[in-house]
């Protein structure tokens, strides 16, 4: 089977790779990539403000250069001098994946060729802001509960061990009890520590490995954290739609762009079944009836929208609803996941505590027959 040729992103990375090593796998790690949306998000802000001011635009990308990483200052300079030669700007981020997200760039290569590159920029800014504090809200949901009960469990259960520790031994110093304390939650903080490593550490395994789609479907399969999933892309899909269609693409290119912003081979499928509708003649809200996620009131959100001409505003309000049923769908994940770990915590710390509480009971009633 012959190769498959590289593309020209392929062939800028494995340049950088050669020459930035370590530099280059950490920024393109995608836990890295998920802490480092913000500076995405500046980065956007910076494209805007170049653009808004009238400011040249490769002089503004290489003044944005100054005071990054060795790999991101090369990145945006070899960018700079590519527009110094006449390069489009979309064109060269394309060419040096990690700089922005696919969807900002091919949305930024629509407002290039059709001269609404400020108003796209604007629009895609307000939408990573509102994509990034929903994903710290979603985050938050989680993990605050579970951190809450992971300080319990680590610090607060090996108390309940020390009336056992004293009645095995009544003589015991208040040192060899202080001793016995640390212990116990350094036995704590181990597998915890190992459980966060591994969550740092897989997403990158996945990707490294090629089991990004199975890991997607496995994800997607499962009931509660699946219908977040799909709430979540939904609303991205609709966001980018709105901008596409609104920037003046057609319908076609518009989903096409906007399964993109879903992400994984799950994007690709769902924008082939929307289009087989638009192909048939079906109308824009008849192609969104193909996703699962999008209810009948929002469907009847984006109709109203499509007669009357405010799509662009009917697909934002549709996207805010699909957020509001993903925040509680997360909600429900995180104390669902809360209830599973103190299950869990009463299994192996409440048991083996009524146990040892039983033992120093009998330990009391022999000192009181002696």
């Amino acid at each position: 089977m012959p190769r498959r040729p590289e593309g020209p992103a392929q062939v800028e990375l494995k340049k950088a790779a050669r020459q930035h090593g370590l530099a280059l796998l950490w920024a393109t790690n995608p836990v890295r990539m998920l802490w480092s949306q913000k500076e995405r998000i500046s980065r956007v802000s910076q494209l805007h403000q170049i653009v808004a001011s009238g400011l040249s635009t490769q002089a503004g990308v290489l003044q944005m250069s100054r005071g990054l990483p060795a790999w991101g200052r090369s990145q945006w300079e070899g960018l700079g001098r590519e527009l110094q030669s006449g390069g489009s700007l979309a064109e060269g981020l394309r060419r040096r994946p990690g700089l922005l997200d696919p969807t900002t760039v091919e949305l930024m290569g629509v407002g290039e060729s059709t001269g609404g590159l400020e108003r796209i920029l604007a629009q895609r800014e307000a939408q990573l802001r509102r994509i990034w504090a929903i994903s710290r809200t979603a985050l938050s949901k989680v993990l605050a509960p579970l951190g809450y009960l992971a300080f319990l469990v680590v610090f607060v259960s090996p108390l309940f061990k020390l009336p056992a520790a004293i009645a095995s031994h009544p003589d015991g110093a208040a040192g060899s009890l202080f001793t016995l304390y640390l212990s116990q939650v350094a036995l704590n903080v181990a597998p915890m520590a190992l459980v966060l490593g591994a969550a740092l550490v897989t997403p990158w395994v996945t990707r490294a490995l090629g089991l990004e789609q199975s890991a997607g479907r496995l994800a997607r399969a499962t009931p509660l954290l699946g219908a977040a999933i799909r709430d979540n892309q939904a609303a991205r899909l609709l966001l980018t739609l709105g901008t596409a269609l609104s920037a003046g693409l057609d319908v076609e290119r518009s989903f096409q762009l906007s399964g993109r912003a879903m992400g994984g081979t799950e994007g690709a499928k769902s924008v082939e079944r929307a289009l087989a509708v638009v192909r048939q003649g079906g109308s824009l809200t008849d192609a969104l009836r193909t996703y699962r996620a999008l209810t009948a009131g929002l469907l009847s959100e984006v109709a109203v929208g499509e007669k009357t001409g405010t799509l662009d505003a009917s697909l934002a309000r549709a996207a805010e609803a699909l957020w509001d049923r993903f925040l509680a769908r997360v909600r429900t994940l995180g104390f669902s996941l809360f209830l599973v770990v103190c299950v869990a915590l009463v299994i192996r710390v409440v048991v083996p505590i009524a146990s040892g509480y039983n033992d120093y009971l009998h330990q009391v009633e022999k000192v009181g027959d002696s």
